[in-house]
C-alpha cells in the first residue's frame, strides 16, 4: 500500500517538474536593449499571454503600448468597433512571429487605413530582435536578457 503512493507522489513530481518546463517559455521575463535604432525602449517585459506573448516595453520607467501576439497560426482575426475595424493575423514560422494589423476607421463616406506589423526573431531563449513599424516608420531593437 505505502508502495502506491510513493509511486504516485513520484510521478505527480515528475510530471510537474516537465510540466514547469513546458509552460512557461525560456524567453518570459525582463530584456534590455543592446542596441538598436531611435526609439527603441530601453527594456521590454516579455510575458505569456492569450494563447501567445505580450510585450511590454518601457523607457525611463515610463510604460509604452503593449504589443500582444494573440492565436498565434489560427488565421485572421476580425475586430468590430464604433467607426473601426481591425484585422490582424499573427503567424509564426522558424524562429520568428510576425502580427500584421490594418485599422480601417469609418466615418460616414469616408475611411482611413492604418497599418502596423510587429516582428518577433528569436535567437535562443535570452536573446530576440523587434522590429515594429506603424504606417512605415518604426524602430529595430536587439533585446537580451
Amino acid at each position: 500500500m505505502h508502495w502506491s503512493y510513493l509511486i504516485l507522489i513520484l510521478g505527480l513530481l515528475v510530471s510537474g517538474s516537465a510540466f514547469a518546463q513546458q509552460s512557461g517559455p525560456a524567453s518570459e521575463g525582463l530584456f534590455r536593449l543592446n542596441s538598436g535604432t531611435d526609439n527603441c525602449p530601453f527594456e521590454i517585459e516579455r510575458s505569456e499571454d492569450c494563447d501567445g506573448f505580450a510585450l511590454h516595453p518601457s523607457s525611463d520607467g515610463v510604460a509604452r503600448e503593449s504589443v500582444r501576439f494573440c492565436q498565434i497560426n489560427k488565421g485572421f482575426k476580425v475586430q468590430q468597433k464604433t467607426g473601426q475595424k481591425i484585422l490582424s493575423e499573427v503567424v509564426s514560422r522558424d524562429n520568428y512571429v510576425r502580427k500584421q494589423e490594418t485599422t480601417i476607421y469609418i466615418d460616414k463616406d469616408n475611411s482611413l487605413s492604418l497599418m502596423q506589423e510587429d516582428t518577433v526573431i528569436q535567437d535562443g531563449p535570452d536573446k530576440f530582435l523587434w522590429e515594429h513599424s506603424r504606417n512605415g516608420r518604426g524602430f529595430s531593437c536587439l533585446y537580451s536578457k
